[in-house]
């Protein structure tokens, strides 16, 4: 009887793994990236570059940087103040971006700033002892929302109103962009964005993070189409 019920066993386990090893393998599904509308061509990473653009970081830069005014990002090893003058212009007025590589989505950066006149100069910097490739670049004015003391001084309606007001801003200078460079802002979020505060209101937001990775090259399309895309993929 004991030795019938180990055979039944036995019998049982093997039965269980051929129906295993049987079974049609699938592999496990992997969700696909949003298709993105066809008005959005290619991230300008890929360029093309000119040869000026290329050696965007091949110089060293003789500046000096102070505190860092941040953190380390996603695509930013640190926004860095800058004491005395460059290039003579007043340093309150500048920034030093470090970056993490001097490669394509850099070097797009480099390219889309000169577009809006707000480069100053890139190359390598020295911070923390070692020589880094930087981006020297007009100083915004505004802060982080979340910082702001308006909105951290603020109750629960003002703050949601005044996430509110910046989104909406926010959408609107994506698109004005779009409209004036052919190009999209593809990286929405707050932390890629300063606002200016009156009255206890947004009034005006800046971009400030234009890594070409999720920048893009687009074809004419009209402003509507793209207000309502950044709203919708708003985070």
């Amino acid at each position: 009887m004991i030795v019938n019920r180990q055979h039944f066993l036995l019998l049982t386990i093997f039965l269980s793994l051929w129906a295993i090893l049987a079974a049609p393998t699938t592999p496990p599904h992997t969700p696909s990236a949003p298709t993105k509308p066809s008005w959005i061509l290619k991230p300008i990473e890929t360029g093309p570059f000119t040869p000026e653009e290329e050696k965007a970081f091949s110089r060293t830069l003789h500046i000096a940087v102070g505190p860092p005014l941040n953190e380390k990002g996603n695509n930013n090893a640190g926004i860095f103040t800058v004491p005395g003058k460059y290039n003579n212009i007043d340093g309150t007025k500048l920034v030093v971006k470090a970056l993490k590589s001097a490669d394509a989505a850099s070097i797009a950066e480099v390219k889309v700033l000169h577009g809006f006149d707000d480069l100053v100069d890139s190359g390598k910097v020295m911070i923390d002892g070692k020589l880094t490739p930087a981006i020297v670049m007009k100083k915004k004015d505004g802060c982080s929302l979340i910082l702001c003391k308006e909105y951290t001084g603020a109750g629960p309606d003002d703050k949601r109103r005044m996430r509110k007001e910046a989104q909406e801003l926010m959408y609107n200078k994506v698109a004005d962009i779009a409209e004036a460079k052919g190009l999209y802002h593809d990286d929405n979020h707050m932390g890629n964005y300063i606002v200016t505060i009156k009255d206890k209101k947004v009034v005006s937001v800046e971009i400030i993070d234009w890594n070409g990775k999720h920048v893009y090259w687009i074809a004419k399309v009209a402003r509507e189409v793209v207000v309502a895309h950044t709203k919708e993929e708003w985070p």
